[in-house]
């Protein structure tokens, strides 16, 4: 149940960032995937099933791939890149690819929380 805690947390953030990018904009905070790389580096994960594992993995994939473009995005309207022409531009097409990983990501969070599964 290691993870438990920090997947729940997540998927709140995640329902906050939707409704956020429904009016173009975006959280302040990003994914927590702390625990996660406690428990990958470790042998936690041994006790996971292969599907529940590939679940998880693929969802913290996402996560990280998600905070990657968050952090893009903040850095193009507050950041150096703000200055830069064309950020406007960027700035979209940053959060339309951040929509397409946050709907993927939307069911399998929705998954590992409902199942409580992600024991780590």
């Amino acid at each position: 149940m290691l993870l438990q805690p920090e997947l729940e947390r997540n998927s709140q953030l995640l329902a906050e960032m939707l409704k956020a990018l429904e009016s173009s904009g975006i959280t302040v905070d990003a994914f927590d995937t702390t625990a996660w790389q406690t428990v990958s580096r470790s042998d936690l994960l041994l006790g996971l099933p292969d599907s529940d594992l590939s679940q998880v993995m693929q969802a913290y994939y996402l996560m990280n791939r998600a905070n990657n473009l968050h952090a893009k995005f903040l850095e193009t309207t507050v950041g150096v890149a703000s200055a830069l022409q064309g950020s406007g531009q960027t700035r979209q097409l940053l959060l339309a690819s951040l929509r397409g990983v946050l709907t993927e990501l939307q069911p399998l969070l929705r998954s590992a929380t409902s199942s409580g599964r992600a024991s780590g």
